[in-house]
């Protein structure tokens, strides 16, 4: 256990005198870049950071022995973020993202495009969105190589890939470039419903009870009758 601390003791000097802090300025004294040196290799060695004339960040990530590692992540003036990108040991490695810039300061990245590399190249599938978050193409990379496009157009899908085919005149392979286009298939009609129109009520019932109301009573007819004296008389 004492040897054990006796080594700890010997090795925290040595770890901190291998790095010190490294720092740049613009001319009028604004900070412009920020991180840590190896005092032995003069290697980048850390967390960096760099800034742009107003303060705000323009850039960060880490690096071990000179090298990008890990997440990279990029800014405009207003501190949106436009990009971040994957390294590993230097090269681009994993999953990367670049944003739509927002129109006012005060706004929010959208994501513009999201893929990935494999050693250093872009690799796999691509999505590409517009500002409002929709997709408008999916890709497909194979070693920093386009090999299918489906971009969703206005007016329908088109389907971009290549084919592999015999090059006869150098041997070999080649990749040729395939077109397919297909529209969207038309909308449904809708069915324009006509309004009702109101029926108007009927005024025979009305006109029945005007008629009703204008009948008289009948008044009876005269009886003939034969008096006393043998005359006949109405009654």
């Amino acid at each position: 256990m004492k040897t054990l601390l006796l080594f700890l003791m010997f090795l925290l000097p040595v770890i901190g005198y291998g790095q010190k802090k490294y720092e740049e300025r613009y001319p009028e004294g604004s900070l412009r870049l920020t991180g840590y040196i190896n005092e032995q290799t003069g290697k980048r060695e850390g967390h960096w950071t760099s800034y742009y004339r107003n303060g705000r960040k323009s850039g960060e990530g880490d690096y071990r022995n000179g090298l990008k590692e890990g997440v990279h992540r990029e800014y405009d003036e207003y501190g949106h973020l436009y990009t971040t990108y994957t390294y590993s040991h230097g090269t681009l490695e994993g999953p990367f993202v670049q944003y739509h810039l927002p129109d006012t300061p005060g706004g929010k990245s959208v994501i513009y495009v999201r893929g990935t590399y494999k050693n250093g190249q872009t690799h796999g599938s691509e999505y590409v969105y517009d500002s409002a978050g929709h997709i408008t193409n999916r890709r497909r990379f194979e070693n920093g190589i386009l090999m299918t496009d489906t971009a969703m157009e206005a007016e329908g899908i088109y389907y971009k890939s290549r084919r592999r085919v015999a090059n006869t005149v150098l041997g070999g392979y080649r990749y040729e470039e395939v077109v397919d286009f297909r529209p969207y298939p038309p909308k449904p009609k809708a069915v324009r419903s006509e309004p009702r129109k109101p029926v108007a009520k009927s005024n025979r019932a009305g006109r029945k009870a005007a008629q009703t109301k204008q009948r008289t009573t009948p008044q009876p007819r005269p009886k003939l009758r034969l008096n006393d004296k043998g005359v006949i008389e109405y009654k």
